[in-house]
């Protein structure tokens, strides 16, 4: 949940006004100096104050506004009733509000600045839509909102270039900027070119939109210290160029629509105790510095006073903030101190928060404060003033009622003039010196809290009769005087009875005393009758009585009562008691006599009842009568009232009044039936159907029986085509008949009618199968077509087919359609991957095959070689390709691989490793020129020397490494095996380095090819590392030679 404060603010107004320096006062209602704030400034001298009340609308010149160019001071009463606005709406001025010209000091104070508007074009007329300072500009506790700059600078633009010895000096405290637009840089705050200097500190920017909220463009130094820039519609700080330095300390920077802080260029950073939700073009890392998602920063997302006095809003922070406690109290931010109070003038219990909001500050941190006399309570009466009054060393005094500030009471002294009932409260008084806050004790003011004082002690018991009023009591009020009791009970009565009235005497001061006294009103007179003696009611049949009326001294006129009924409809004599009643106890009793009489039976209204004759059946209607007394008599009988037989009745009616008097009529009967039905239809129509008919019944009118439905035995449904007759019969369950006869034809002459009113041109590839279309017969119903044409199609083409559509009644229709047949479907190789191939010495690859939906089987083809006859891993790609161009590829891996050139060594003795192929043994020593007849796979040489053994298998042929064979009489000495040269890298494509640091002198160092040949000499090299160029030569397998001054060795080496 979060949790805000609403406690008053410290409105701390330190005001040095120079001996001669005046104060001019302003309002535009009247009553001060000035209705008009520019003709004010106009008057004003430098060093002077103005004091502002009252909203100012419009006022300046075009483009600039109001143009201050004088050392002076504009104070407002607070920013809600103290307005500087260039229009009444936002959007609709044609000038900002405020200029403040160059090398003037302006302190702009408890004020609101809005609605100002700049130019379209040119500079700087499209810049600072509230202020453009050119000047050293002081904004305290001040709102900036809802105004509009179409270049930049939506609240305000400092600058310090476009006006000659312009100071761009701009100071911002305890103030709010909020809901401006600005197209360009700063939809809140820009601060322009070069020299600019701006302070913000305990400031708020929310709302902006358009831009930056804060741009700092090209400036001086800035420095924002415990400020809140959050909830913007761009980003929240933008900085560029210019050499400056921003020095930014317990500030928030979070939840804008865009990121949070831009760098771009040029400008250093001095940073710590921040919150900075996204960054880009720097990386903050300062002390303390929180940075990353706004949840972990829980701001309010609405402007509210939380509790300020000076009316600035602020972004309240939630209990669960990482803000909180989490700013530097104390040290510099730059040059500009860390402030002891927040926006709304609280005070730091503990350690100061980021931001311009302090959770949980404090209103009572006395420090240097002391109080000498704390305010003392008042009692006054209404119209009469009420004086507070505090003796403190003090800087300034805000007082407070219930805890919440009172507007402009800023001294010492609270005076009350003529304090009403709303003015009976608790009040007190903020205390503020420096960094100190201190709160007084709190005084009560009471508004006359003694009640008004009976003038009888008791007031006395009344007895009155009905109709009586009673006068009303008084009292008497030490402020208000004499007071009449009021009261909400009656005081005048009708009703006998005891009574109590509560009486209220109320002051001017809302004190009240009460009184009850009792009333008894008596009755004890009885109503009397309005006539003497009641008339006898005579009345033949029926009557109802109407009470009879008497008159009473409390209740007034008079119904009577009475127990006896009121209605008689009974013959024979009554006698009614009626009771007058006053409901207090007293009644009078009259006697009134009733008679009624009847003696007359019923008269019949017919003097003879006609003979009722009917077809069929009758339902006969009781005859009426009429009474004397019953009037409308309805005849009864015991005999049947309804007939449905033919035959001859007699019913006798009886007439009875319910008195006791009848009379009685008799009435003839007469019921027949001898007529057939009747055909509805005078002749059937003939019924002619496609396919088949299911035919209905026709009918016929009875005289007596009503709708007769015809019945037959012949069928009454048909599905072959053909002529037929239905005979029906007309039978009215009375004997009387009557008969029809109807013919009936079952054509079928309708061809079937396609599904499809024109069939669609097919699209598909090789192999598809055409679908029959259908179509719908009146008689068989779903027709497949059929057809002669192929539907089936396995090459591309454009095709056409016929479709017949026969219903099988001789009816058909037929319809043809194109078959495109295109082919966009590639090659599907018969095999899913191919194998690898490896192969000794050389191989001739087979090209694989693929399967084409239209072209059958495809050979695949290939852009690289298929034979190879070097050893090594080589890769081929396959290309299928069918006729119409759709293509796939496969790779397939090739691996050649050498002879086995091993040979093994024992002693003297060389074998070679390889088997199943010819062998030559050669004198690598000379020039590897054969040994004659050593040609099998063990060699043992008679000379010592270097040789290798060349083998064959019938397809290719390879030479084995050189080997170092002593035989004691050799001219030549050879090292052991634990001397160690290299050549590296080995393969290589080119440069080759040879190692042969274990030799002192190399008489020879030859290369030679694998016949043997010598391709390549060096000559005395000495020992060491040589680096070797090969470039020239063709790849394939060389031998190396080295011959010194003892020994003769070799290697080998590969050229790629």
């Amino acid at each position: 949940m979060r949790r805000k404060i609403y406690l008053s603010a410290i409105s701390i107004i330190i005001c040095t006004i120079k001996m001669n320096a005046a104060v001019i006062t302003v309002n535009p209602a009247g009553g001060a100096n000035y209705t008009s704030l520019s003709s004010a400034i106009s008057a004003a001298l430098s060093g002077d104050t103005i004091m502002l009340s009252g909203t100012i609308t419009g006022e300046g010149v075009a483009g600039e506004g109001i143009i201050i160019n004088k050392n002076i001071s504009i104070f407002g009463v607070s920013p809600s009733t103290s307005i500087i606005q260039a229009a009444a709406s936002q959007n609709t001025a044609n000038r900002r509000v405020i200029t403040v010209y160059a090398n003037r000091t302006v302190l702009l104070k408890n004020l609101t600045i809005r609605h100002g508007k700049t130019a379209t074009s040119g500079y700087p007329q499209q810049w600072g839509g509230g202020i453009l300072n050119y000047g050293i500009l002081t904004v305290d506790n001040c709102i900036i909102r809802n105004n509009n700059a179409n270049s930049s600078g939506g609240g305000i633009y400092n600058d310090s270039y476009y006006q000659v010895g312009a100071n761009g000096n701009l100071t911002v405290t305890n103030s709010t900027v909020c809901n401006n637009v600005g197209a360009d840089y700063g939809s809140g705050i820009c601060s322009g070119y070069f020299t600019t200097v701006m302070k913000l500190t305990n400031v708020t920017v929310f709302g902006n939109t358009g831009s930056s909220a804060i741009a700092l463009d090209r400036s001086a130094n800035t420095y924002i210290t415990n400020c809140t820039v959050a909830n913007n519609g761009s980003s929240g700080i933008w900085t560029y160029a210019g050499g400056n330095t921003l020095y930014m300390k317990n500030t928030i920077v979070a939840d804008n629509a865009s990121t949070d802080f831009v760098l771009l260029s040029g400008a250093a950073v001095v940073e710590s105790h921040n919150i900075v939700e996204s960054s880009s073009g720097y990386t903050f890392t300062g002390s303390g510095t929180i940075t990353g998602q706004q949840t972990y920063l829980d701001l309010d997302n609405v402007l509210l006073d939380n509790g300020s006095l000076f009316e600035t809003p602020t972004l309240a922070l939630y209990a669960s903030s990482v803000a909180i406690d989490a700013g530097t109290s104390s040290g510099m931010n730059g040059v500009v101190p860390i402030p002891c109070k927040d926006q709304r003038g609280y005070m730091s219990a503990t350690t100061r928060d980021i931001g311009a909001f302090e959770y949980d500050a404090a209103l009572n941190v006395p420090g240097s404060i002391t109080v000498s006399a704390h305010p003392s309570p008042v009692v006054a009466c209404s119209g009469s003033p009420a004086v507070f009054s505090i003796s403190s060393n003090a800087e300034s005094f805000q007082w407070r009622k219930n805890g919440n500030p009172i507007r402009g009471a800023t001294s010492s002294v609270l005076t009350i003039n003529s304090p009403g009932v709303t003015d009976a409260a608790t009040y007190d008084c903020v205390l503020s010196k420096s960094c100190a806050v201190m709160l007084s004790n709190t005084a009560t003011l009471t508004l006359d809290n003694a009640p008004p004082a009976f003038d009888v002690a008791t007031l006395p018991d009344i007895v009155v009769s009905c109709g009586s009023a009673v006068s009303a009591p008084t009292a008497t009020d030490n402020c208000s005087g004499s007071i009449t009791g009021i009261t909400s009970d009656p005081t005048n009565f009708s009703t006998p009875g005891i009574y109590a009235i509560n009486w209220t005497y109320s002051d001017a001061n809302g004190n009240n005393s009460y009184q009850t006294q009792n009333v008894f009103v008596e009755d004890t007179i009885a109503p009397v009758p309005q006539l003497s003696s009641l008339p006898q009611i005579t009345a033949d049949c029926y009557v109802t009585l109407n009470a009879p009326l008497a008159n009473d001294n409390c209740a007034g006129t008079l119904s009577a009562i009475t127990n006896d009924p009121v209605t008689y409809m009974v013959p024979g004599t009554y006698q009614v008691n009626w009771i007058y009643s006053d409901g207090n106890g007293n009644s009078f009793t009259q006697v009134q006599a009733v008679l009624i009489t009847d003696a007359i039976a019923p008269v019949p209204d017919v003097n003879s009842l006609p003979l009722i004759s009917s077809s069929c059946s009758v339902s006969l209607v009781p005859p009426t009568a009429t009474d004397n007394c019953s009037g409308l008599v309805m005849a009864s009988t015991s005999d049947p009232t309804t007939f449905s037989v033919p035959g001859n009745y007699t019913v006798t009616w009886t007439y009875n009044d319910g008195n006791g008097n009848t009379s009685t009529q008799t009435q003839q009967v007469e019921v027949t039936d001898n007529i057939a039905p009747v055909a509805d239809v005078a002749s059937l129509p003939q019924i002619t159907a496609d396919c088949s008919v299911q035919v209905a019944a026709p009918s016929a009118t009875d005289n007596c029986a009503g709708s007769v439905i015809a019945t037959t035995s012949d069928p009454q449904y048909y599905n072959s085509p053909g002529s037929y007759i239905i005979n029906w019969v007309y039978d009215d369950g009375h004997g009387n008949q009557s008969g029809q006869s109807q013919n009936i034809v079952i054509t079928d002459n309708q061809a079937p009618v396609p599904v499809v009113s024109s069939l669609p041109d097919i699209h598909a590839s090789c192999g598809y199968m055409a679908l029959a279309p259908q179509s719908m017969d009146n008689c068989a119903g779903t027709v497949n077509a059929h057809t002669a044409d192929p539907v089936v199609f396995g090459t591309t083409g454009t095709y056409q087919i016929e479709w017949i559509y026969s219903d099988g009644n001789g009816n058909s229709v037929s319809q043809t359609q194109n078959v495109i047949i295109t082919d966009q479907i590639a090659p599907v190789p018969d095999l899913h991957t191919l194998p690898a191939v490896s192969a000794i010495c050389n191989v001739t690859l087979t090209p694989p095959g693929a399967s084409d939906n239209c072209n059958g089987n495809i050979i695949a083809t290939s852009s690289d070689p298929i034979s190879y006859t070097e050893p090594g891993q080589y890769n081929v790609t396959w290309i299928y390709e069918d006729a119409s161009g759709n293509s796939v590829s496969q790779n397939q891996t090739v691996i050649i691989t050498g002879l086995d050139l091993s040979v093994s060594q024992n002693g003297n003795t060389l074998v070679s490793g390889a088997t199943s192929v010819s062998y030559q043994w050669l004198n690598c020593s000379a020039g590897f020129s054969l040994v004659p007849g050593q040609n099998t796979a063990t060699f043992s040489p008679a000379v010592s020397g270097d040789y290798a053994v060349r083998i064959s298998n019938g397809i290719c042929a390879d030479t084995s490494a050189c080997y170092s064979v002593i035989v004691t009489s050799s001219e030549y000495g050879y090292l052991n095996n634990s001397t160690s040269f290299a050549f590296y890298p080995n393969p290589s494509s080119g440069i080759v380095n040879a190692d042969l640091t274990a030799f002192n002198k190399i008489l020879k160092l030859s290369l030679l090819n694998h016949l043997g040949e010598e391709v390549k000499e060096w000559n005395h090299l000495k020992g060491g590392r040589h680096s070797l160029d090969l470039g020239e030569l063709a790849s394939g397998l060389y031998h190396v030679r080295i011959i010194t001054e003892e020994k003769v060795l070799s290697d080998r080496i590969i050229i790629q």
